[in-house]
């Protein structure tokens, strides 16, 4: 089989794929694909390409039995919540004897080497052994793929932010879930210059997409690293930290008779009202329309 730039080309062009309805969203600063869809009953061969496939099946009505060969060949039964995980650089091909529905996200080869090799330290053969084998449960990372899902359909300015932590959130769980072990996370906290910089450089942009690695450059560590200094001197990673700075800004600007609750939504970096007021009420227990009227009655 031929080599693809993206798998992402094969469920959009193969005669296999091409009629079949589905959904396909981007996430993170490279815009990874990510693309839910209904698995017909029959047998498919998908070429190379330089990604891994992370897949998490939905309910069905029904088990689905599945044989996959990529060199190695397993067989398997579908079950909800359960991962599938296709090495890159491999084709390979799969049999199902039922519908499945599952959401797939194409994790290109040389973000995942390059997230694992600076946390470990150490050059990797871009392989997750035995993971390529077998379905696997980890809540953690289905849960992960499942919220890249859902924020990039949101198209918030924070969401590169939220999607380049967990890729790599992901990539090095599967790491640790397959078997190789990560050396001790370095700890300490940002120098206090650092740490000004990088948040007078997200108050000045609140209302602007900022990715994970803008960031990190702004004070010259790797992304990894980074992220736990970070989350040492602020208690909170930094997605967190920048959703909670956006909501108190929020709140400011909702003192405001003035402005209208979209108005407020869009000066502190919110896609949409609606996506405001999810954020809003999830991290003060109150709509954002609800919380002003308590205040300006």
């Amino acid at each position: 089989m031929s080599a693809q730039s993206s798998h992402l080309d094969w469920f959009l062009q193969s005669e296999d794929y091409r009629e079949i309805p589905k959904e396909v969203r981007t996430a993170g600063t490279d815009g990874i694909a990510i693309v839910r869809i209904g698995q017909p009953r029959g047998l498919y061969r998908r070429p190379s390409a330089d990604e891994f496939t992370l897949q998490v099946l939905e309910a069905t009505n029904r088990s689905v039995a599945a044989r996959v060969d990529h060199g190695t060949v397993f067989e398997c039964r579908s079950r909800p919540r359960a991962l599938a995980l296709a090495p890159s650089r491999t084709d390979l091909s799969y049999e199902v004897d039922g519908e499945l529905h599952g959401i797939a996200a194409f994790l290109p080869r040389e973000r995942v080497r390059a997230a694992i090799e600076a946390r470990t330290g150490r050059e990797w053969a871009c392989d997750f052994g035995a993971l390529h084998g077998r379905l696997l449960f980890h809540d953690p990372v289905r849960h992960l793929l499942v919220d890249l899902w859902q924020e990039a359909a949101n198209g918030s300015p924070h969401g590169t932010l939220y999607a380049d932590s967990a890729i790599e959130t992901i990539a090095l769980a599967l790491l640790c879930t397959s078997g190789q072990a990560l050396p001790p996370q370095p700890r300490g906290e940002l120098a206090a210059w650092k740490l000004r910089r990088v948040v007078e450089y997200l108050e000045d942009r609140i209302d602007a997409d900022t990715s994970l690695g803008d960031l990190a450059r702004l004070v010259d560590l790797s992304t990894n690293y980074f992220c736990t200094a970070f989350r040492i001197s602020t208690g909170l990673p930094p997605r967190r930290w920048l959703a909670l700075r956006r909501v108190e800004r929020a709140k400011a600007l909702l003192l405001d008779p003035g402005m209208s609750v979209t108005e407020v939504a869009l000066a502190c970096g919110f896609a949409s009202s609606a996506h405001f007021a999810t954020i809003f009420r999830k991290h003060v227990g109150v709509s954002p329309s609800a919380w002003r009227r308590d205040r300006l009655s």
